[in-house]
């Protein structure tokens, strides 16, 4: 059975990985419980430790905008940097 279509908008990351670590993420595909390579394993590892964080108050959960489009996330604001006046 095909996966549900993620409806929040995604923006591509490329990564470094030692051949350890790709052999682990390997492993765990294998498990058939965290996607069908070593990139949809690494994504669902890196989801479940930024969960982990948000639950331990190292990370503040981002909001949600609340638009016509349910599960768009809010757009980043970045604050002002001030310059300093002499």
């Amino acid at each position: 059975m095909p996966r549900a279509r993620n409806l929040l908008p995604t923006k591509h990351l490329t990564i470094s990985a030692t051949y350890e670590m790709v052999d682990y993420l390997g492993d765990l595909t294998r498990s058939g419980l965290y996607g069908k390579n070593e990139a949809e394993a690494a994504e669902r590892c890196i989801a479940k430790q930024i969960e982990r964080l948000i639950k331990y108050g190292s990370l503040r959960r981002r909001g949600r905008e609340k638009s016509g489009r349910a599960g768009v996330a809010a757009p980043r604001r970045r604050p002002r940097q001030q310059l300093g006046r002499k």
